[in-house]
C-alpha cells in the first residue's frame, strides 16, 4: 500500500505544481490611465473623424467606454441627422471594425478589449446638398470600469468642427458687381424661391457670429423643413401681386421686421427681394406657440 500512497501524493504534487506555475504566468493588471490623442478635430461632412484612446498599461479585463455628442452650449450645433448614431472602433489587437451600441439617450458604449493599449475610433458624417453653417459639437468620452478595474485620468471634451462642403452661389451677379469675399457679402442667408414656391438656401454668411436661435430660425427655411413658419412665409410670398424671387434672411434685435425691394434695375425684368428679420419671426412665433 505504501507505494500506492506515495504514487498518489507524488501525482497530486505534480498537478499542484503545474497549476501554481500556470497561475504565476497568468497576466493580471486592473489599473491603467486612459487618455486621448486629440482635443480638437476638424473634418468635412463627406468624410469622417478618427482619433485614438490610449491606456498606459494593458488590462486583463475588458474596459467599457461611453461617449456622447453634446451640443447644449454650442451655437453652431450639429444636427442629429448629419451624423451616424453609432461609431466604429478597432483595437491594436483587432482585425475588423466593430460598431458601438447606441441607446435613445444618446450615449454610445464600446469595448476597449483586454490586452490592448490603443483603441481607434471613427465617426462617419453624411454628405448632403444643403447649404449649412460649419457645425460643431463636443465629444465626451469616459471610462465605465467594472470587474475591479481602476482607471485613472480624465479625457477633456473633444471639440469637433464639421465643415459644410457646399459653396455659395456667385451673389455678385445679384448686385451687379464682383464680390471678393462671398462669405461676408451679406447678413444671414439668401433663400431662392422657384416657380412652385419651393425654398432653397443658395448663400450663407458662415463668418457671421450667430446664436442658437438664429441657427434654429435659419433652418426653418431650409428645403428639408416642414415648419409652420416656412408654410406661412411661402403663403405670403405668393399671396400678393409682387412675385417674390429671393428672401434675405437676417437676424437682428431691432424693430425692422422686414422689407420688399425690386432689384430689377440690374436686370431687364423685375427681381423682387423680400427681407425677413428672423429674430422677430422666430421669437414671436415661439412666444405665440407657447
Amino acid at each position: 500500500m505504501k507505494p500506492l500512497i506515495f504514487k498518489y501524493y507524488y501525482t497530486l504534487l505534480i498537478v499542484l505544481f503545474a497549476l501554481t506555475a500556470c497561475k504565476k504566468d497568468e497576466f493580471i493588471n486592473l489599473t491603467a490611465t486612459l487618455s486621448s490623442d486629440s482635443t480638437l478635430l476638424e473634418t468635412t461632412e463627406d468624410t469622417l473623424i478618427i482619433f485614438n484612446l490610449e491606456l498606459t498599461e494593458k488590462l486583463s479585463e475588458d474596459l467599457q467606454i461611453e461617449y456622447e455628442i453634446d451640443t447644449e452650449e454650442i451655437n453652431k450645433y450639429i444636427n442629429s441627422e448629419d451624423f451616424e448614431s453609432y461609431v466604429e472602433y478597432i483595437s491594436d489587437l483587432g482585425d475588423q471594425w466593430s460598431r458601438s451600441n447606441f441607446n435613445p439617450a444618446g450615449i454610445n458604449t464600446l469595448i476597449f478589449p483586454k490586452g490592448s493599449r490603443i483603441l481607434k475610433i471613427r465617426i462617419p458624417f453624411f454628405d448632403d446638398d444643403s447649404l449649412e453653417y460649419n457645425e460643431e459639437f463636443y465629444l465626451k468620452v469616459r471610462a465605465k470600469p467594472s470587474y475591479g478595474l481602476t482607471i485613472m485620468g480624465e479625457i477633456e471634451p473633444i471639440m469637433v468642427t464639421v465643415e459644410d462642403n457646399e459653396e455659395n452661389i456667385d451673389i455678385g451677379a445679384l448686385v451687379g458687381e464682383p464680390i471678393d469675399d462671398l462669405e461676408e457679402a451679406f447678413e444671414g442667408a439668401l433663400v431662392a424661391i422657384d416657380e412652385d414656391f419651393n425654398f432653397k438656401v443658395v448663400a450663407i454668411n458662415r463668418k457671421e457670429n450667430i446664436d442658437r436661435e438664429y441657427k434654429a430660425a435659419y433652418e426653418l427655411l431650409d428645403e428639408r423643413s416642414t415648419h409652420q413658419i416656412k408654410k406661412d412665409i411661402q403663403a405670403v410670398s405668393q399671396s400678393g401681386e409682387v412675385p417674390i424671387s429671393m428672401i434675405n434672411l437676417f437676424y437682428e434685435n431691432e424693430p425692422l421686421f422686414g422689407f420688399v425691394e425690386n432689384m430689377g434695375d440690374l436686370y431687364e425684368e423685375d427681381l423682387w427681394l423680400m427681407g425677413l428679420n428672423s429674430y422677430w419671426a422666430f421669437n414671436t412665433y415661439e412666444d405665440f406657440d407657447d
